[in-house]
């Protein structure tokens, strides 16, 4: 073979190889003063019987665009760190199996139910004790105009989410 196309073959794999390997990292948009905050633990769990509790962060931005969910164990062991900004989800830790990025409408099966949670804080204001959606049920009570617990039942895996919030 001449040199000059193994030469321009030796750069198109060069060049492909460093497109495959790119993924534009989505940055989201860092908690504002404005963006509403629940501390506390929960308690998941499934189907299956798994079960886990642990701390957990949650904020959403006021508009509803963003949301952010950190759920930990002990400290500093953190099992799932999930982004929301729009429709583009970034899950990180154990539950993610690792480091997830792409559309909530495309999420991974074992984070579907994880990302719909944003849609339930969506919907989550103090005196409304029943909220729903496509595949979920979710029950909260409230005291003093702060939500004090919040139970979320999702139709698909069995899975089941307790959040008990700081006062």
């Amino acid at each position: 073979m001449p040199r000059s196309f193994l030469l321009l073959l030796g750069a198109i794999c060069v060049t492909l190889s460093g497109l495959v390997g790119c993924q534009t990292a989505l940055n989201f948009a860092a908690p504002e003063a404005n963006w509403k905050t629940y501390l506390g633990q929960m308690h998941y769990s499934n189907g299956t019987g798994r079960s886990v509790v642990g701390e957990v962060v949650a904020r959403r931005s006021p508009d509803g665009s963003g949301f952010q969910l950190q759920f930990s164990s002990g400290p500093g062991f953190p099992l799932l760190k999930l982004y929301e900004s729009g429709t583009t989800v970034r899950a990180e830790g154990v539950f993610a199996r690792g480091r997830w990025q792409g559309q909530a409408s495309a999420a991974p099966a074992q984070l579907r139910n994880w990302v719909r949670l944003g849609e339930v804080f969506g919907q989550l204001q103090s005196g409304r004790p029943s909220l729903s959606g496509p595949g979920w049920t979710a029950q909260a009570q409230s005291a003093g105009g702060k939500t004090q617990t919040l139970i979320v039942s999702f139709a698909a895996g069995g899975e089941r989410f307790a959040f008990h919030f700081n006062p």
